[in-house]
């Protein structure tokens, strides 16, 4: 129970639901945590690599600031430019393949 909660799981969740709920709750967190180990590893990587570019930069060559802003992971999602008739096909294959997969 205790590692339930930690994972976001309510106690009515816990006691009254499906089984495989509790590995779904579990996978989640983990997936979280992962991520956001990953993010504070990138933020440490581009202060670390800010750092040592400072320390070894030419004389007169300006230093290297640190990230003005966080980085906005969805400004990538936002600009690119998918064509609408690439959208639908995805879609239509996914769920081809869903439908395969159920239909087994």
């Amino acid at each position: 129970m205790p590692l339930a909660l930690e994972y976001g799981m309510s106690e009515y969740d816990f006691w009254h639901r499906e089984e495989g709920l509790f590995q779904i709750y579990q996978k989640a967190f983990y997936k979280r945590t992962h991520d956001m180990a990953f993010t504070f590893g990138q933020y440490f990587d581009y202060a670390i690599a800010t750092s040592l570019s400072n320390v070894f930069r030419d004389k007169g060559q300006a230093p290297q600031k640190y990230l003005e802003k966080p980085f906005d992971v969805f400004e990538e999602l936002e600009n690119a430019q998918v064509p609408k008739e690439k959208k639908t096909e995805n879609a239509k294959e996914i769920f081809n393949k869903w439908a395969t997969i159920k239909s087994k």
